[in-house]
């Protein structure tokens, strides 16, 4: 019998998108699936539609949850997981039909712990705005490769989503028991958990078709902004700065890199939410590893004077980009998160 998948589908508020997502789970060419869906505490129905697909597919699991975010969420699919390989599924997004039976072939063959694949961005209404594949990727990324490429933008990115983990990987890259999303980050909370892996696993084999169709959302607008949400970032680029640069000094100042451009970002959210409170923390992280995002040769010009204008005018940009969008100024206004 072939071995056995787990996939682990996060829903909270997905109540018109998780048939897509759920019948594309039910459509792999792989024939031993099982589907854990865990409703975080929905409430549009989502978990009612759950409990519906459960009742009728023996392969599928529903579990519900009180509202602890999607890290929560992952985590209680985890560890109702019963398979041999753990997958994970945003409940927004959906997959190709050979996706899972593809990286467990690429897996297999390469006698690799982790594979990855490329993926699609769609819209929600299915129309395509670009494929992220790069074909000159080799079938084989070595370890610092694997995790330069996971912030690179036409890299293997570290969400989760595109991605087989093996149990055994999961176990080895754990503390104790399997390896869990750490549930106090809520941006680059993924990304953390991929570095782990990679670097217990040592590489990663890698299929560049885009088999997992990653849906977009505009979080645009200072209604979105939450200063404890983007805080959270910190912790994560912090604990990813200590390991990257206890790997190599190279991979070290890459991420700190990535640290600067995004509290360049954040700071520009605050400033267009308001939020001026923050700036002063905000501008002391930038000018952290300021200079050496100054002297990078792989940073363009334009955004090294972005970032350096931001540092005395944070919501300079942001109003500029109001006025071109608008034909006048629009006040305060957030950056896409």
């Amino acid at each position: 019998m072939e071995p056995l998948i787990s996939v682990v589908v996060p829903v909270y508020k997905t109540a018109a998108l998780l048939p897509r997502c759920v019948d594309s789970l039910l459509a792999q060419t792989y024939p031993n699936i099982e589907i854990i869906l865990v409703d975080d505490g929905s409430p549009d129905g989502a978990g009612a539609l759950c409990e519906q697909y459960a009742a009728q597919h023996d392969s599928i699991t529903a579990i519900s949850q009180e509202n602890r975010g999607v890290s929560a969420a992952r985590n209680a699919g985890i560890e109702a997981a019963c398979g041999a390989y753990l997958g994970f599924v945003d409940s927004d997004d959906w997959i190709e039909p050979e996706m899972y039976s593809s990286l467990l072939e690429t897996l297999t063959v390469q006698k690799a712990e982790i594979a990855a694949c490329g993926y699609a961005v769609r819209r929600y209404d299915g129309a395509g705005t670009s494929d992220n594949v790069d074909a000159a990727t080799p079938p084989r990324l070595e370890l610092e490769q694997a995790l330069e490429s996971l912030i690179h933008p036409r890299g293997i990115q570290g969400f989760l989503c595109n991605k087989l983990f093996g149990r055994g990987l999961l176990m080895k890259a754990g503390n104790d028991g399997l390896l869990r999303l750490d549930e106090s980050i809520h941006v680059c909370e993924d990304l953390s958990f991929v570095s782990r892996c990679i670097e217990a696993a040592g590489f990663v084999a890698y299929d560049s078709r885009p088999l997992y169709i990653y849906c977009v959302r505009d979080y645009g607008g200072p209604e979105n902004y939450n200063r404890e949400i983007r805080e959270s970032e910190f912790i994560a680029l912090e604990q990813l700065i200590e390991q990257w640069s206890r790997i190599s000094p190279a991979l070290g100042a890459y991420i700190k890199r990535k640290y600067t451009i995004d509290a360049y970002h954040i700071l520009r959210a605050a400033a267009g939410a308001g939020d001026r409170a923050y700036l002063p923390a905000l501008r002391r992280r930038i000018r952290q590893y300021f200079a050496l995002f100054l002297r990078s040769g792989s940073v363009r010009l334009a955004l090294k004077a972005r970032v350096l204008l931001a540092l005395a005018l944070p919501d300079l940009e942001n109003r500029v980009k109001g006025i071109v969008k608008g034909g006048q100024s629009p006040g305060p206004t957030g950056h896409p998160l």
